[in-house]
């Protein structure tokens, strides 16, 4: 019996089925009955491992075609960031490396470098995602390896490149920072300059001043025409002293050169045209004496000044017995004052004053010469000048003989900080100090630098300056900031310490 696979009804081989009709003759091959075949159920076996086999190779397919897709996608990107990295470097390099260029250089230079960052990323992603899919890559015909080497090449070629855009924005900015730098100082010399020409202007022409005004005229005159000379010089010495740098700034240094070396020739022919300055006058004073508490040595200041001026514009001076100018020495005005002149008949000189710690101190040598140089100028005539470098300028710096100098007793872990009396920004000061005991001393920038040893302990003195620990006596020269100062420690707990301390200005 066998079963028809048209209808499932059981009937004799070789029989016709009753059901359908169909003749059921045995499926052998070599002797193997193969009549299961037409049977329904492996017939739908057969359709359903068709139907298996068609959803895996689906599957299969989208799978992969996912991978090739985002893999597609990706070296397009790529790509596209290549060819605008290649535009990019191009417009970098074909900006020129001049002045006029050098805005756009540094803007685009940076935008290449961003980039850089960005696809040297990004390219590192996209050869991670190659190597986690290699195997369905190359099921869809692409070399992994040959496609990482490639995106390996592009890599080192941005690297090269990105490298040396780094290196020039570097150099470029230096450049800058130079040139900024050097047109900065050529204009302040320049202004020295421009100013100098307006005060020449002021004075060029005495020609219509009255016989009394006209040896002031020319006086000042040969004063700012010697100032001009130098402010011409100072801009040739400029110009020689940076050639190859200022080229780089679109200055044109030979033209520049060409002009003030003209102006140079020009103000030395006025020099010698100059009539020379004679007041051809003769001032008598009465001089008070030098009082006994004053430093003797000022006795040598009188004739020095008068000097200055017989040199300068012939006007002598003679200290009479009785005479309509008198002089006198003050030791201090209690204000600002350094010296008075009253209707140019009436002088005073100041030999110190308590601006500093407190305490009255005198003025040094050079200090009290200048204050007396000055103030004889306005009984010559002069008034004050704008110039700070002139003798007739409205303010002089003072400096003291000591700013401190006296014995002081430090009690048990005490400390001390003196600060300076200066009136420069900084200033060389030298300090001498000698103590019966071990100290702790050291010159320190600020206050700050003070507050922070007695709170700490740690010293930091001002840069070029010493810090002493464990001594007895020392001696040294530095420059010091205007804010700083002389810390002196008594490291002992029990016993006090005598010090004796000097600190003078240079």
């Amino acid at each position: 019996m066998v079963v028809c696979s048209h209808c499932n009804a059981k009937v004799a081989s070789g029989k016709f089925c009753s059901e359908c009709g169909a003749r059921l003759t045995p499926i052998t091959v070599q002797g193997v009955n193969l009549s299961f075949l037409r049977t329904k159920n492996f017939k739908i076996a057969i359709l359903a491992l068709g139907i298996l086999i068609v959803f895996a190779v689906g599957v299969w397919f989208y799978s992969t075609s996912s991978v090739l897709s985002t893999y597609n996608s990706k070296l397009a990107l790529h790509n596209a960031q290549i060819q605008e990295l290649n535009s990019l470097f191009t417009n970098y390099t074909t900006i020129p490396s001049t002045h006029s260029g050098w805005n756009d250089k540094i803007a685009t230079g940076n935008q290449y470098l961003t980039n850089t960052k960005k696809v040297e990323q990004e390219t590192a992603d996209l050869v991670a995602f190659i190597q986690g899919n290699s195997a369905i890559l190359e099921q869809r015909a692409i070399d992994p390896v040959a496609i990482i080497n490639s995106l390996q090449r592009d890599n080192s070629s941005i690297t090269v490149n990105s490298e040396l855009v780094f290196q020039q924005l570097h150099e470029l900015n230096f450049t800058i920072s130079t040139c900024n730098r050097l047109i900065t100082q050529f204009n302040s010399i320049k202004s020295n300059y421009d100013v100098n020409v307006v005060l020449w202007n002021q004075f060029g022409d005495c020609s219509a001043k009255s016989f009394e005004e006209a040896p002031f005229c020319r006086y000042n005159a040969s004063v700012k025409l010697d100032e001009l000379k130098t402010s011409i010089e100072k801009i040739l010495l400029f110009i020689d002293t940076n050639p190859t740098p200022l080229q780089k700034c679109d200055f044109d240094s030979t033209a520049e050169k060409a002009i003030f070396t003209s102006e140079l020739a020009k103000v030395q022919q006025q020099q010698l045209n100059l009539p020379p300055v004679r007041l051809n006058r003769v001032i008598q004073l009465v001089v008070a004496p030098l009082p006994a508490w004053a430093d003797q040595t000022y006795s040598a200041i009188l004739p020095e000044a008068f000097s200055y001026w017989q040199q300068r514009v012939n006007a002598s001076f003679q200290v009479v017995p009785q005479a309509n100018i008198q002089l006198e020495w003050v030791k201090e005005f209690g204000t600002q004052a350094l010296g008075h002149v009253v209707n140019t008949n009436f002088v005073q000189i100041g030999l110190g004053d308590s601006n500093c710690l407190n305490e009255w101190k005198p003025y040094t040598y050079a200090t009290v010469k200048q204050i007396t140089t000055h103030e004889l100028g306005h009984v010559i005539g002069f008034d004050h000048s704008p110039d700070p470098t002139d003798v007739m300028y409205a303010t002089s710096k003072i400096k003291y003989t000591y700013d401190f100098n006296k014995q002081q007793i430090l009690a048990p872990r005490y400390v001390l900080f003196i600060p300076l009396c200066t009136q420069e920004a900084q200033s060389a000061y030298t300090f001498e100090v000698t103590s019966d005991r071990s100290i702790t001393a050291g010159i320190v920038a600020s206050q700050a630098a003070y507050e922070q040893f007695t709170s700490t302990g740690n010293l930091t003195s001002t840069e070029g300056c010493q810090k002493y620990d464990s001594i007895s006596s020392f001696t040294t020269s530095c420059v010091v900031p205007k804010s700083g100062g002389l810390l002196i420690a008594n490291p002992s707990n029990t016993a006090s310490a005598s010090v004796t301390i000097k600190m003078r200005e240079s």
